[in-house]
């Protein structure tokens, strides 16, 4: 029986021995294995391609691939003019290579891109320089004229006043259009509560100074008003008016008021087609002033190059801020009017592309829909107005 223990004993050691000696083998091999090495991240461009490229578009886009054994955190793309852009998260993974993309803002001039990347063995940098050219395409114009009519105020006590906010907006119009862009002062006339025989007169003056070359803005701010015709069907056929300050006015039957000081849009017409300008623009914050032009459909087109092409060919155009609808007088349409043409950063902007970035916001403000189309009848050949910044 001794023995059989003493075997036992014995045979119990050797397995303790050997089981010692397999762990110390495992643990020593996972003590001393190396740890996986990681190398620096490599940053390669695909665009820019090259070094000192030159375009001619404010963004970019920035394309490139990082190789490295794990994902880099952060990785951004810094236009060393302009700050810091959000961490990019990359577009596809193939294996160590990391593809990212990002469309750059550039400022006018020399921007130097700089890539940066970090893991957990370093960071690297790779730069390159991309010249934006700004450049305006050639616009051949001549002078710009401006005529802004406020009427806030009324002889006939039957007719509402507005109070300021016509002649504040002309004014605020005025001061954009000398500060911001190629209006001289001296070639703008502010009228303000505006007489019949005023507007005339002053339409009648740019007659005798506008010559084919050159420019013309009328900006109307007040009362306005649509007589339908009686015998159509069609809500649209009639005559629209403006309502100058000393306007005569029927409160109990407004069609048996005395029309001898209102301003017809045919009349208005007729006097702007005697002015003899490249292009003229009417912007019309009235209520139906809608009513004065034919649609003309929108094609959403800004590129640089057509503007040289919108200025070749005749124009009359209107803007207005709304169909045949009364508009408050508090007017979102010329707070959207003046925010975007002083806001505006480019040096070259369409009476379309104005009325593009105005519209929406109207419609969504007001549920008045403005308008924008050519005056009928007078030769418009589709060109357009274009408003230019003054440079700095």
């Amino acid at each position: 029986m001794k023995t059989k223990i003493l075997i036992l004993f014995f045979v119990l050691c050797l397995f303790n021995v050997a089981f010692a000696q397999e762990y110390e083998g495992k643990t020593s091999e996972r003590k001393f294995s190396p740890p996986k090495k990681v190398s620096p991240p490599v940053i390669s461009w695909i665009s820019p391609s090259e070094n000192n490229l030159q375009v001619s578009t404010s963004s970019f886009l920035v394309q490139f691939k990082i190789i490295s054994s794990e994902k880099c955190l952060p990785v951004q793309v810094r236009n060393l003019s302009r700050g810091f852009v959000p961490t990019l998260e990359p577009v596809k993974v193939v294996g160590n290579e990391y593809s990212y993309e990002y469309s750059a803002e550039l400022s006018a001039g020399k921007n130097t891109l700089q890539i940066f990347c970090k893991n957990s063995a370093s960071e690297s940098t790779s730069n390159r320089d991309i010249f934006y050219k700004n450049e305006t395409p050639p616009v051949e114009t001549g002078k710009y004229f401006a005529l802004l009519i406020g009427v806030g105020e009324y002889l006939d006590s039957d007719i509402p006043d507005l109070g300021k906010n016509p002649i504040n907006d002309a004014t605020t119009l005025r001061d954009i259009l000398v500060e911001k862009y190629t209006f001289n002062n001296e070639n703008v006339i502010l009228l303000t509560n505006a007489t019949c025989d005023n507007i005339i007169d002053a339409l009648d003056n740019l007659k005798n100074k506008v010559t084919p070359q050159d420019n013309v803005l009328i900006f109307y701010a007040g009362h306005g008003y649509f007589e339908k015709d009686e015998g159509s069907k069609n809500e649209n056929d009639g005559e629209g008016y403006w309502i100058p300050s000393d306007a005569d006015w029927n409160a109990e039957n407004p069609k048996e008021s005395s029309t001898k000081r209102w301003l017809y849009n045919s009349q208005l017409v007729t006097l702007i087609k005697k002015i003899n300008s490249k292009h003229t623009l009417l912007i019309s914050d009235a209520c139906f002033s809608g009513s004065i032009f034919n649609d003309r459909d929108l094609d959403g087109n800004s590129a640089s190059q057509e503007y040289v092409e919108l200025d070749k060919y005749k124009s009359r155009t209107a803007i207005t801020s709304g169909i045949l609808k009364k508009v408050p007088n508090q007017s979102t349409f010329f707070e959207y009017l003046s925010k975007n043409l002083r806001t505006n950063s480019q040096p070259l902007i369409s009476s379309q592309e104005l009325f593009s970035k105005i519209k929406n916001p109207v419609i969504n403000a007001t549920k008045i829909v403005p308008k924008w189309g050519d005056l009928p009848n007078l030769g418009d050949q589709g060109g357009d107005f274009i408003f230019i910044k003054r440079k700095k």
